[in-house]
């Protein structure tokens, strides 16, 4: 029976109380004895139950227009996590985590150690619920520990954002980490601003790849090119 729910999607419901009342109906059905609980399906209910409040957080914080949330497109995620040469003993850093798409691809890795910031309560509740350790709301304002095998970020692109937070990322990363920060593509119309950055970049052996309008195809679709930009830490 709760293999049979596992299957349900919110598209299945009009909104989460009709799912929830479904969950009631079938609950039931269900013989648990108290000598002998079932302790898998349980826990299948509770995993189903915490993507169904995630999606809708995610659905909530686009309808609001939170600034700069954007989440990650799934090629776009799986272009990053081949870049990042994940292992299940990395630590990791996500900056700015929104919902947790990212994070949540790489805990399916089976890394498990995996910290986030997250401007946003909304979406930090989001974090929270799938059990990452949010550490902090304001990525720019925290003191840079350099202890992390991997930083993987999906950064603010607005008020100069990319490059504040990509200078901040590298500083998180130990001796022969590796960062791998979303971008949009600098080159196609640079500021004089950008120039330092660009420097910064050049100095850091960056590398780039194009990803065209990836973002066409995430949750809140925006035609801003966009670029993959890796950075090794030696």
């Amino acid at each position: 029976m709760i293999r049979r729910l596992s299957r349900y999607t919110q598209s299945n419901f009009a909104s989460l109380d009709d799912y929830l009342h479904h969950i009631n109906d079938t609950l039931k059905n269900l013989d648990f004895k108290p000598d002998r609980p079932d302790t898998s399906a349980i826990t299948q209910l509770k995993d189903t139950l915490t993507r169904l409040e995630v999606a809708q957080i995610k659905r909530a914080a686009i309808a609001q227009g939170i600034w700069d949330f954007y989440p990650t497109p799934q090629n776009v995620i799986d272009k990053m996590l081949s870049l990042a040469q994940l292992h299940p003993h990395h630590c990791i850093l996500e900056p700015s985590a929104g919902s947790g798409d990212l994070a949540s691809a790489i805990a399916n890795l089976g890394v498990s150690k995996i910290d986030c910031f997250e401007l946003h309560p909304l979406l930090q509740k989001a974090l929270k619920l799938q059990g990452f350790n949010v550490l902090g709301d304001d990525f720019l304002k925290s003191q840079p520990q350099p202890i992390y095998d991997r930083v993987l970020a999906n950064p603010p692109f607005g008020n100069n954002g990319v490059n504040r937070h990509t200078r901040q990322a590298f500083k998180f990363l130990k001796p022969g980490g590796k960062l791998i920060t979303l971008a949009h593509h600098y080159q196609l119309k640079p500021s004089p601003g950008d120039r330092s950055f660009f420097a910064w970049l050049q100095h850091n052996n960056a590398r780039f790849l194009n990803c065209g309008q990836a973002f066409a195809y995430s949750d809140r679709k925006t035609n801003v090119p966009l670029q993959i930009i890796v950075i090794d830490k030696l």
